[in-house]
C-alpha cells in the first residue's frame, strides 16, 4: 500500500484522490469520485477543491477529473467513505499534515508521481491548462532540488568509503 503523500497544488499541500481510496480500502478506487461528486458543495466550504482533467488510453479515451483535496476535505471524505480503516487513515491525515505544517517545508511530489505524470503528459492522456503545467515544472524543479541534494550525500558516503558508489550523471543538474 502506497503511503499517504501530499502532493503541492498552488503551493499548498493536498492529497490525491485515488490515494486516499487506496488508504481507505476501496476495491474500486475511483469510487472514492463518486463520494466526492456528491458532496462536492459541502468540500467547497472547507476551500477550493483543484482538479486535474485526464484520459484514460494511451490514445485519447474516456476522459475523467482527478481530485487533490486539502487536510479538511480529505478528513470529511474518510468519514463519508465508511470503511473500516476510515479513522485509522483520518489520524494518518493529521499526521502528515502536522509534519508538513511542523516543517514549513513545501510538501515534494515522489519520483513515482512526477514519472506518472510526465508519461501521461508525454502520451497524451491528461488534459493540460496553463496551471496544471506551472505545477507539474514546479514538481520536476523540487525533484531535481532533492536529486542534488542527494547527490551531496552521495559525494560524502564515497568519500568515506574511498570508492565510487553511484552514476553521478543522474544526480548533477
Amino acid at each position: 500500500m502506497t503511503a499517504l503523500a501530499l502532493t503541492p497544488i498552488n503551493g499548498e499541500p493536498r492529497i490525491h484522490d485515488l490515494l486516499l481510496a487506496e488508504r481507505l480500502g476501496f476495491e474500486r478506487l475511483v469510487k472514492v469520485r463518486d463520494i466526492i461528486k456528491r458532496n462536492e458543495a459541502k468540500l467547497l466550504k472547507f476551500g477550493v477543491l483543484p482538479t486535474v482533467g485526464k484520459t484514460s488510453g494511451d490514445q485519447g479515451g474516456r476522459p475523467t477529473t482527478e481530485f487533490y483535496l486539502n487536510q479538511k476535505q480529505a478528513i470529511f471524505i474518510c468519514m463519508k467513505s465508511e470503511t473500516e480503516k476510515a479513522l485509522d487513515v483520518q489520524v494518518e491525515i493529521v499526521h502528515v499534515f502536522d509534519a508538513y505544517l511542523n516543517s514549513e517545508s513545501t510538501p515534494e511530489p515522489s519520483t513515482n508521481v512526477l514519472a506518472t505524470q510526465l508519461s501521461e503528459l508525454l502520451n497524451g492522456k491528461v488534459l493540460v491548462d496553463f496551471e496544471s503545467l506551472e505545477l507539474f515544472i514546479n514538481g520536476l524543479l523540487a525533484a531535481q532540488r532533492t536529486l542534488r541534494n542527494v547527490g551531496g550525500i552521495a559525494q560524502q558516503i564515497e568519500q568515506q568509503c574511498g570508492r565510487t558508489l553511484f552514476d553521478h550523471r543522474f544526480l548533477s543538474p
